[in-house]
């Protein structure tokens, strides 16, 4: 699979708002705090790092609205749903915490739907269905 790079200028991406009050859920290496951003220097994943146009990071926090999403996203994000077999060393999860946060105040997001990635060059397949060979080109 190949990822489509993102055009020069970025067009206006839509944004939703995640309210004040909501619960989100993390699950993080337990030598971090919940509530500590990525300091860019572990692996490359995903969605991290994430660099500016300078090259400089741009702090992120991985959550998600439900344990299962986000213990899925953290541990299990690199096997196959086509595996039989699905496990992971036990090692990756005795090092691991699972946090819940409350957002304190309505937060702006960029909206990652399909017609918003349309409009960066990507789709979602592309987004979220590479493999880790792709990962620094998805962040």
């Amino acid at each position: 699979m190949s990822i489509s790079k993102p055009p020069q200028t970025l067009a206006q991406i839509n944004k939703e708002v995640l309210s004040e009050g909501t619960c989100i859920h993390r699950v993080h290496k337990s030598e971090f705090l919940a509530n500590s951003f990525n300091p860019c220097k572990g692996g490359i994943a995903r969605f991290s790092p994430i660099k500016d146009k300078e090259g400089e990071c741009i702090p992120s926090l991985y959550t998600a609205f439900t344990l299962e999403a986000s213990v899925y996203e953290t541990i299990f994000h690199d096997i196959s749903a086509s595996e039989v077999v699905k496990s992971v060393p036990i090692d990756d999860i005795i090092c691991r915490s699972h946090s819940k946060l409350q957002v304190k105040r309505d937060l702006q997001l960029a909206s990652l739907r399909e017609p918003d990635l349309k409009a960066l060059n990507t789709s979602c397949n592309q987004l979220i269905a590479s493999s880790a060979e792709h990962y620094d080109q998805t962040a």
